[in-house]
């Protein structure tokens, strides 16, 4: 264990030090570790004879790279002057509203003080170097180039997990294949039949493998295990294409393999959108596996593309060697998947006013990704039909969450939008799904929306209220800027955004001028 912050600030006295200087004494309590703490013995307010705690500082640095440093308030001070060494500073709040602005920092020994204000408006040529410091591995990486940040101890921009997520697709039609697929975790390790005769002996160990072993015989299972390893990797996509087996699965339901964790349905599009749409696929059970696969900050992993092409040098790893596992959860649920006809969706795209369009966000992207320096900046646009594909299904979700019984922040979105001439295209759909961490799944109150005529009516309100909002005309006049400030068009808080825990894309590649006609933009419009 290491302390961090490593600067801490006596509360009565305002004294400021490290916990190095030996001003701050530790005290441990072996039988309550929780009560482990840092005191300031010889504060001269203090009253009794008991030390007062210290307090760690709540200001830090960090860089858009992942690392995280102590201030440096020695040189902050001092303002480029040489620094006294020692010196005895302190860190003194007035009033009682906790801006920056009211804190002082000051030095005791030379009498220079400065307010903190200051470090949040200093200009972008006079920013801090950054040290490359990563304190959760106590490692050290000085060929940092990127600017430092001042930020608050405990921002929400000082850690923004990135994720992983797949859902999980049963891939056996028949009843062994089913049972040695769901029960794998324990079986993959087994080397030979005798082995498999061992796990019978202890079933009360793995009270999961009753169901199998009560059903086939040892051989039976053994053969099942070995086909399984040798056609585990025959026909696959590769690893880092997670939404293709998915794409391919949605796309022929009633091919599908039915498990005990996933179990999809064919029904008829929704109706009065029958020109627009393929059959619905009510995704009855689904199971979902998330990993954290590291960290970033200042910026959050949705302020890029997906997870699995996600720059290496933005993502902070989790420990110093390559791990042999990740932390992950897995969540059952229910869900819809919507998929637009291919033909209507290329005649759309077509249209000279949805490709100039496509231009306007297109420049947005690279003036986005200009201005946080990754390159080329034209990598990564993900077109105008994803932009469709999103703003429908940010236009649906804020609709069918007023019916499903489920909050704005249960329900989450997963696109699947490729060209038809990229690899495993072309793709146009949708999936709207709610899961939870128990075992049992959700109440089905989303499937329950998946009826024809119920979602054709939550359809034609979700497009009704995009005609109008709340916020228009700024609202329907807003088009993607070129300042790199955001990607997105006539969208807000009030008709588009949602929460974070729903939207793949961090709420960029918006526009309700896609949907319908709005007040200053005509013609790009899909549904009218």
């Amino acid at each position: 264990m290491a302390p961090f912050p490593r600067w801490m600030r006596c509360p009565l006295c305002n004294t400021l030090a490290t916990v190095e200087s030996g001003v701050f004494k530790l005290i441990q309590d072996p039988y309550r570790p929780d009560r482990t703490q840092y005191v300031h013995q010889g504060c001269l307010k203090s009253v009794g004879s008991r030390a007062p705690s210290v307090l760690p500082v709540r200001f830090l640095l960090a860089c858009r790279e992942g690392h995280l440093t102590d201030f440096p308030w020695l040189d902050f001070v001092h303002q480029g002057k040489i620094p006294c060494r020692p010196a005895t500073m302190t860190l003194r709040e007035f009033g009682v509203s906790g801006d920056a602005s009211d804190i002082i920092v000051k030095c005791e020994s030379c009498g220079a003080e400065r307010r903190m204000s200051d470090a949040f408006d200093l200009d972008p040529n006079e920013g801090f170097a950054c040290p490359g410091h990563h304190p959760h591995l106590r490692l050290v990486e000085p060929a940092c180039e990127e600017t430092a940040k001042a930020i608050l101890l405990g921002a929400s921009n000082s850690w923004f997990p990135t994720a992983l997520s797949a859902l999980s697709i049963p891939s056996a039609t028949d009843t062994l294949g089913k049972l040695i697929e769901e029960q794998w975790s324990e079986l993959k390790d087994t080397d030979d039949r005798d082995e498999v005769r061992l796990l019978r002996k202890k079933l009360q160990k793995f009270q999961a493998l009753i169901p199998l072993f009560t059903q086939f015989d040892d051989y039976a299972i053994w053969t099942a295990i070995e086909a399984r390893r040798a056609g585990a990797q025959h026909g696959k996509p590769p690893p880092e294409d997670l939404k293709l087996p998915e794409w391919q699965v949605f796309a022929a339901p009633d091919t599908a393999a039915e498990g005990r964790d996933f179990k999809l349905k064919r029904v008829a599009p929704p109706q009065g959108f029958e020109t627009f749409f393929e059959d619905t696929v009510l995704v009855e059970r689904l199971r979902e596996v998330r990993a954290l696969l590291g960290f970033t900050r200042i910026e959050s992993n949705a302020d890029f593309a997906e997870a699995t092409l996600l720059e290496d040098g933005r993502l902070t790893r989790l420990c110093r060697a390559s791990p042999t596992w990740l932390p992950g959860s897995e969540v059952r649920g229910e869900g819809i998947f919507l998929r637009v006809r291919e033909d209507v969706l290329q005649a759309w795209q077509a249209k000279s006013a949805v490709q100039q369009l496509r231009k306007e966000f297109l420049d947005s992207h690279k003036a986005w990704r200009t201005l946080r320096r990754l390159k080329p900046p034209e990598e990564g646009f993900p077109g105008i039909r994803l932009v469709l594909l999103h703003s429908l299904a940010h236009a649906l979700m804020r609709q069918i969450v007023l019916d499903c019984g489920y909050s704005a922040a249960s329900i989450r979105e997963r696109l699947y939008s490729r060209q038809p001439n990229e690899d495993g295209g072309p793709m146009a759909g949708i999936l709207l799904y709610t899961a939870a961490p128990d075992s049992e799944g959700t109440l089905g109150g989303l499937v329950e929306l998946g009826d024809p005529l119920t979602l054709g009516r939550h359809l034609q309100q979700a497009l009704e209220s995009m005609r109008l909002c709340a916020s228009d005309p700024l609202c329907a006049d807003h088009r993607p800027d070129t300042l790199g400030r955001g990607i997105q068009g006539a969208c807000c808080h009030a008709c588009q955004f949602a929460p974070e825990t729903s939207c793949e894309r961090g709420n960029r590649y918006l526009d309700r001028s896609v949907l319908v006609n709005t007040f200053s933009s005509r013609g790009t419009a899909f549904f009218d």
